[in-house]
């Protein structure tokens, strides 16, 4: 992933989750655009269609690096307040009242 500009990944088995994928989160993380095969309906976790992802068909010609950049900088942003620290602290915080979440800081 390191010097890949984008990932494909094919989430159709798992619609409405691709917020919970970690491959998805992998791409978001290393800043990469996210390919998918189909759309997922994921708007409840955040993830949008052309914004966070794109769905390979025919519109992905259209785009230009700059705008394929702006969609993998949005994912990344994403990634930002769903990474494994901000989740844990999250899920942590119902088991221990001491830990305290850590949402858009």
């Amino acid at each position: 992933m390191l010097t890949s500009r984008g990932g494909f990944l094919d989430y159709s088995r798992f619609p409405r989750d691709l917020g919970k994928s970690t491959v998805f989160a992998a791409y978001a993380a290393h800043g990469l655009v996210p390919v998918l095969t189909d759309y997922n309906p994921s708007e409840a976790d955040g993830v949008e269609n052309n914004k966070h992802y794109l769905v390979a068909d025919e519109n992905l010609s259209s785009l230009d690096l700059t705008q394929l950049q702006q969609i993998a900088d949005n994912a990344h942003r994403w990634y930002q307040d769903h990474n494994l620290i901000k989740v844990a602290k999250f899920y942590g915080s119902y088991f221990n009242p001491d830990v305290k979440p850590d949402f858009g800081n």
